[in-house]
């Protein structure tokens, strides 16, 4: 089984800051557009990271992070 990147003992997880870890390993994977920009995350990197397959869009405002 492939543990999603945000689990402790999950794949890449020095590719995200620790605040955004602690948000997805809180949520499950799951936050609001509003959540992850204060955390400093610009709406063209929240795109680019559904872009390229990391994260999808479960909602207009709600990504889930694979």
């Amino acid at each position: 089984m492939v543990r999603p990147w945000w689990t402790p003992d999950g794949p890449q997880t020095s590719r995200y800051p620790a605040e955004l870890l602690e948000l997805a390993r809180r949520q499950s994977g799951i936050a609001h557009r509003h959540q992850l920009t204060r955390l400093g995350w610009s709406v063209a990197r929240l795109e680019h990271e559904i872009d390229v397959g990391r994260w999808s869009r479960v909602a207009p405002s709600v990504v889930a992070m694979q």
